[in-house]
C-alpha cells in the first residue's frame, strides 16, 4: 500500500500540472458517459449520473464534450483526493454547483447562453421559425390550390367533350340548311306540268247549258172558262 506522501505527491502532479497533461489525464468520452471509476468512493456515482444526463440533454458536440471533460476530472478528484474532501462536500459540491450549471446550460432561456451553444440569436430564431410556419402555410395553400385545380381541370375537360358534341351537331344541321337552300326553285311552267290533266266526265260548263231545256206556259182566259 502506497504511503500518504506518495499520494499527496502524485495529486499535486496531476492537479498543478499544464492544462494539456490535464487532457490526457481526463478519460475518453463514449457513448455510455461511464469512467471507469470506483463506486465505492463518495460523489463518483452522482457525477456519473450527471455525465449521463448531460449526454441524453442533446447538447451541441462541443459543449457536450467540455462538460464531460471536466465532469470526469471532477470525479478524478474524488477519487484521488478522498481525505481531502469530506462527504457531504462532495455531495454539496455536485448538487448545488455542478447540476445547476448543467441545468442551465439545458434550458438556455437567455440570448447569451445561445452565443455558447453556438446558435443564432432567439430574433433570428424566432424569424426563422416564423418563416418557417408561413412557408408550411403556403405550401398547404398549393396543395389546396393543385386539388382544386384538378376538380377544375376535370370539369373542363367534361365540358369541353360537351361543347365538341355541340359543334358537330351544329355543323351537321348547317350543312343540311345550305343544302337545301341550293336547290332550284321551280318555275311556272313547272308547276303547271305538276298539276293534274283534266277528267273526261268533267264536261264544260257552256256545253252543260246548251242541253237544258226550260218550257214555259202561258196562262189563259180560256182554261178558266171551260172549266166553269
Amino acid at each position: 500500500m502506497p504511503s500518504s506522501s506518495e499520494d499527496e505527491l502524485s495529486d499535486h502532479r496531476e492537479l498543478s500540472g499544464p492544462s494539456e497533461k490535464k487532457s490526457t489525464k481526463v478519460p475518453e468520452m463514449t457513448k455510455t458517459g461511464q469512467a471507469s471509476q470506483p463506486k465505492n468512493v463518495g460523489g463518483v456515482e452522482a457525477v456519473e449520473d450527471l455525465i449521463r444526463h448531460t449526454e441524453e440533454y442533446n447538447f451541441a458536440p462541443e459543449l457536450a464534450e467540455f462538460l464531460i471533460q471536466k465532469l470526469q476530472f471532477l470525479s478524478n478528484i474524488f477519487v484521488n483526493r478522498p481525505r481531502d474532501i469530506r462527504l457531504a462536500i462532495r455531495e454539496e459540491i455536485v448538487n448545488t454547483v455542478i447540476a445547476p450549471i448543467v441545468e442551465k446550460f439545458r434550458n438556455r432561456e437567455t440570448l447569451h447562453l445561445t452565443t455558447i451553444y453556438d446558435l443564432q440569436a432567439r430574433s433570428v430564431g424566432i424569424e426563422e421559425r416564423t418563416y418557417q410556419e408561413k412557408i408550411r402555410s403556403c405550401e398547404e395553400s398549393i396543395e389546396k390550390l393543385k386539388a382544386q385545380l384538378q376538380l377544375a381541370n376535370a370539369d373542363l375537360s367534361t365540358l369541353n367533350k360537351d361543347l365538341n358534341a355541340t359543334a358537330k351537331g351544329l355543323l351537321e344541321s348547317t350543312k343540311e340548311v345550305k343544302a337545301i337552300i341550293k336547290k332550284s326553285q321551280p318555275s311556272f311552267a313547272d308547276v303547271l306540268q305538276m298539276r293534274p290533266p283534266p277528267t273526261s266526265s268533267q264536261v264544260p260548263y257552256i256545253t252543260q247549258r246548251s242541253e237544258h231545256v226550260v218550257l214555259l206556259r202561258p196562262k189563259t182566259q180560256g182554261i178558266t172558262s171551260d172549266l166553269e
